[in-house]
């Protein structure tokens, strides 16, 4: 039987969860003690109260003797059950796992991204798993011999722990194959001491292989290796360190401390004033009724910014950005996005000092050059703005950007990845009573346009950005689709997979669509396909650099001009 178990409900604004998973012949107690002065577990709850801490119970005892255990791909579904009926997952959440705990939790994790879709919000709002001596690659059949010596009656759980288990390795090649997409951080832990005259799990096995991801020593066995003696332990300084940098508590009381939430100092202009007088205008990327997008030069130390200027009608909610801001500094999408550097302001507009992205934006390529985007290249920038949205989407608070368009997506020169301008226009998804409505017809979707925006309504938005790269044509209004039959229609030039993601994307009615870029990601990611690879290429697109993309229904590539 599965239960998972309170050890303590966050106080105050709720950051995360924190889940603890047991191993072979543990349980959701006594795995976490060293002795009967109860779980440390309870100087997390002390120094981090703003955190819901759970730990998992199940069956999983290595004799039939004692007790039973079920396959390891069936407890994974069960457990994921389990946790989703608690509640588990509605923010985001980290698991600290012991031994085989481990490996049931890169079970659940794979499932939950691959094949139970109704539990994928579990494996997007993970931010981290830390490992106790898990046997990432088994445990010696001798090792296990002589830990258990009492065996008789292995259950299904000790053979899946043999060392070099088929299926343990292809479960770590998948974790570290898909852990850094995922946005997951790893620590690990191991023992040093044998246990009973047995080294249970070896270093080598306790080592998932991650680059950037050094197993730490442990002076402990096998037991004890998950239960630090005190705050100053090495294993509770890390965890501590490590909940901290991926479950970071959030102030969301901004009105109490403005002035701290923009990331350096706002001006307020005066009348006539000039706003940015050490500044160089350069080339403008795009001007519209509500907002304007121009380079801008340095004076003083020659260094190119990124300058936007919004009209005060649109809209402008300063105290959004540090929720940003603190969103992306957790992953490594920070260098892609457009946060702020500086504010001023005067009666009319704000203006955005933002830092410079050498690109195009998609309006300048697609409007001016008569860009059109196909095949694997496509499926690749719809899950680069996908992975860069996903962040906004399952932060927590959610955050809805409200204005994803081409004038705000930008194409890097040196790489081709995508970057987001602009977030002038977000706002969050819960707490703000009022805000004021803001679309673009095209590209805001029917309860947009309407007044409301919700993390599907980006959803929408993006669909019709992937179909104006795609078509080349400004997609039809949410009107014109609703009342005049004026449709999208995408090209053929695409994996039948991708093309199914976009349509669900532009569905008209709300409960038809993702309800948010991390579900639509996750279905572009694990879609299956039987389609035929090395196929010629479609086109060649130039760049404004003199570059060109070649591109083919399973491959692009650029060539650099001579």
């Amino acid at each position: 039987m599965t239960t998972i178990h309170s050890l303590s409900k966050s106080r105050g604004t709720a950051t995360g969860d924190v889940v603890f998973v047991h191993g072979l012949g543990g349980d959701p107690f006594n795995t976490w003690r060293l002795n009967t002065d109860g779980s440390w577990s309870t100087w997390l709850a002390a120094d981090r109260p703003d955190l819901s801490l759970w730990s998992l119970g199940y069956d999983v005892e290595p004799t039939a003797w004692t007790g039973r255990a079920m396959p390891l791909v069936d407890r994974a579904i069960n457990v994921l059950a389990v946790l989703d009926g608690a509640g588990v997952g509605a923010q985001p959440l980290c698991f600290v796992t012991h031994s085989m705990g481990g490996l049931l939790v890169k079970q659940l994790l794979r499932h939950a991204s691959t094949m139970a879709r109704e539990y994928q919000h579990i494996c997007t709002r993970t931010r981290g798993v830390i490992f106790f001596s898990t046997p990432h690659a088994g445990s010696s059949v001798a090792s296990l011999a002589s830990y258990l010596q009492f065996l008789l009656r292995a259950t299904v759980a000790v053979k899946e722990l043999e060392a070099h288990e088929p299926h343990l390795r292809e479960l770590n090649l998948w974790y570290r194959n898909n852990v850094a997409a995922l946005d997951i951080a790893t620590r690990v832990f191991y023992e040093t001491i044998e246990t009973q005259g047995v080294m249970v799990v070896t270093a080598t096995s306790a080592d998932p292989r991650l680059a950037g991801v050094t197993p730490i020593p442990v002076d402990s066995n096998h037991y004890e290796v998950c239960c630090p003696k005190s705050r100053d332990d090495l294993r509770y300084v890390q965890t501590l360190r490590f909940l901290n940098e991926r479950l970071p508590l959030i102030v969301e009381t901004v009105s109490e401390a403005l002035p701290d939430r923009i990331p350096v100092k706002t001006h307020v202009i005066s009348e006539g004033g000039a706003v940015w007088p050490n500044y160089e205008i350069g080339r403008e990327l795009y001007s519209e009724p509500l907002s304007r997008l121009q380079q801008v030069t340095n004076r003083l130390d020659g260094k190119p910014y990124l300058l936007k200027t919004i009209r005060r009608k649109a809209g402008y909610y300063p105290e959004v950005v540090e929720h940003i801001r603190r969103a992306y500094a957790r992953t490594k999408l920070g260098p892609r996005v457009a946060i702020p550097i500086e504010l001023r302001e005067d009666r009319h507009h704000f203006y955005e000092l933002l830092p410079y992205f050498n690109g195009w934006t998609l309006y300048e390529l697609v409007h001016n050059s008569r860009f059109r985007v196909y095949g694997a290249l496509l499926e690749e920038w719809a899950k680069d703005l996908l992975a860069i949205v996903s962040v906004l989407h399952t932060n927590r608070p959610r955050i809805v950007h409200r204005d994803i368009s081409p004038y705000n997506v930008l194409v890097l020169a040196e790489t081709l990845n995508l970057a987001l301008l602009d977030f002038s226009s977000a706002i969050l998804a819960e707490g703000l009573e009022t805000y004021e409505p803001i679309a673009c017809p095209g590209f805001s979707s029917p309860e947009q346009m309407a007044g409301e925006a919700t993390t599907t309504s980006d959803v929408y938005s993006m669909g019709a950005l992937l179909y104006y790269m795609n078509s080349g044509e400004w997609p039809p209004t949410a009107e014109d689709r609703l009342y005049r039959g004026n449709d999208v229609e995408l090209r053929e030039e695409m994996r039948d997979r991708l093309k199914t993601t976009i349509y669900r994307m532009l569905s008209l009615a709300t409960e038809d669509r993702f309800q948010d870029a991390a579900s639509a990601l996750q279905d572009i990611r694990h879609r299956q396909t039987t389609e035929l690879i090395g196929l010629p290429p479609i086109a060649t697109l130039p760049l404004p650099d003199g570059s060109k993309i070649e591109m083919g229904r399973n491959f692009w590539r650029r060539i650099h001009a001579a």
